[in-house]
């Protein structure tokens, strides 16, 4: 009997009831087989625009499985170049210009030669066992790639690739597993994206450009033309405060800085605290305030300030704050500066140099046709509020299956 080496085997932190023997070492080429592609003549039009798909690296982005390339190829051009006609559940990873991208096969296809696709041996590697190891597919093409104008990894060295492997029936099970949060993460994914381009399209049709007082689409029963009016009357920008670099604290109130607004529309990220002065009261900011970056990188920026982590926070200078005014609905004028009415007039007001930037006064004089009752103003809010609470609901499912995800990867692939 062989003795096995304790490095030649694993014991995952976490798997499956039912299973307890150790993970095998085997290298990528003893239980699959690694094929490059190749490219046809692109001077003969016979080899070309046929029934077989040929798939280049520009191609392969965050999808898991590809059914249809942008090019096609024909039987004669597959027959007069190196491309090789690859099974269904291939998994194709990308070997060049942009090392480690992977996608699943989900019918028979052809690559170029920017991949060594990798098609598992029948019953001895799962292909969403492998593909759930896309990071140490990348990692070890990363490090073992070799070229001067760009680096490559070739099909020989992929095929030395080390891992560790249950058997066949534990591999299935491991993949079904991750196959499952992958599909939840592009469900919600795609809830995310169907509700921003609904948000976007009724943004469009509701505050219409060119000046128009009728919406394009409205709330039954409203029918009188919208008023206009200047944004400093219904909301005006105020300023920060300039606090002192000397005087922030270990810990005490977070300072709301340009930097913590961020792109998406959220305000986050480290914040410098601030110990609490009655003085400094009148630069509190309530939960739920519309914020503006008004210099910095992320000049232009609007963000909303919802409490999380702590129950008080500060504005400092170079954040603008639309103020909350009683005769006029706040959700609604988060929808206004949201708009894309707001950020064209932005953009004829920002100073753009090293340090761009943009004035209080200017943001107060933009002018916008609004409802003149609040009850439709309250609708449209409640409207988009909605919107925003469904997409955040589902970007946050998003972000607990990607986090559930990486921590299974670190401890099954240890």
């Amino acid at each position: 009997m062989t003795n096995v080496r304790d490095s030649d085997r694993s014991y995952p932190r976490i798997r499956f009831n039912g299973y307890s023997d150790a993970w095998q070492k085997r290298k990528l080429g003893e239980v699959a087989r690694i094929v490059g592609g190749g490219t046809p003549s692109t001077k003969n039009q016979e080899f070309w625009n046929g029934d077989i798909d040929w798939y280049s690296p520009a191609e392969i982005n965050t999808q898991i499985y590809v059914n249809k390339s942008q090019k096609t190829i024909t039987e004669l051009g597959l027959k007069k170049s190196s491309a090789q006609l690859l099974p269904k559940g291939t998994v194709l990873f990308t070997s060049r210009a942009g090392i480690g991208k992977t996608a699943i096969l989900s019918r028979e296809g052809t690559t170029n030669q920017g991949f060594q696709s990798i098609i598992p041996t029948l019953n001895q590697l799962n292909n969403y066992f492998i593909f759930s190891q896309t990071y140490k597919l990348k990692h070890y093409g990363e490090i073992n790639g070799a070229g001067s104008t760009f680096v490559e990894v070739s099909g020989k060295q992929m095929a030395k690739m080390p891992l560790h492997v249950p058997s066949i029936t534990e591999q299935t099970q491991i993949g079904t597993l991750f196959q499952s949060l992958d599909n939840l993460i592009t469900v919600n994914q795609r809830k995310v994206e169907k509700y921003q381009t609904l948000k976007k399209a009724l943004l469009q049709r509701m505050f219409v450009s060119g000046g128009s007082d009728i919406p394009q689409i409205r709330f039954n029963g409203y029918s009188e033309a919208w008023q206009k009016r200047k944004l400093g009357n219904i909301s005006p920008l105020r300023g920060g405060f300039a606090f002192q670099s000397s005087q922030f604290v270990p810990n005490g109130i977070p300072v709301v800085r340009i930097s913590n607004i961020l792109s998406e529309g959220k305000v986050g990220g480290d914040y410098l605290f601030y110990s609490e002065h009655q003085r400094d009261e009148k630069y509190r900011l309530p939960n739920g305030s519309w914020l503006l970056a008004m210099s910095g990188a992320t000049t232009g920026k609007v963000a909303k300030l919802t409490f999380k982590a702590y129950e008080k926070y500060y504005q400092n200078q170079r954040v603008g704050y639309f103020q909350i005014q009683k005769d006029t609905n706040y959700n609604f004028i988060g929808v206004l500066v949201s708009s894309n009415l707001f950020l064209n007039q932005l953009k004829t007001v920002l100073v753009s140099g090293a340090q761009p930037n943009i004035s209080s006064k200017d943001v107060d004089n933009f002018e916008f046709n609004i409802p003149s009752e609040l009850s439709e103003q309250a609708k449209i809010g409640i409207l988009f509020q909605f919107l925003d609470n469904l997409i955040t609901v589902n970007q946050r499912k998003v972000e607990t299956y990607k986090e559930l995800k990486k921590a299974l990867l670190q401890q099954m692939f240890v």
